[in-house]
């Protein structure tokens, strides 16, 4: 996995965190996950503890409709 973010731990109570996380492997099980960004929220706790919010944003057809133009 690669992460790009940043984090703010300095501010009270609890540090933040903001990352882009994305994910290549060869493993057949998880090569789903290769075309998916995630985005990640999250907070630094006491004794350097990190909680992640990870939500996976992936990749689906535009749907055909009259607002889109598909054609070039």
């Amino acid at each position: 996995m690669r992460f790009a973010g940043r984090g703010r731990s300095e501010l009270e109570p609890t540090g933040r965190v903001l990352l882009v996380a994305t994910h290549v492997t060869e493993d057949a099980r998880s090569t789903w996950l290769d075309d998916a960004v995630a985005a990640v929220a999250g907070e630094v706790c006491p004794r350097g503890r990190v909680l992640l919010d990870v939500a996976a944003l992936v990749w689906e057809p535009l749907p055909e409709s009259a607002g889109y133009d598909l054609s070039g």
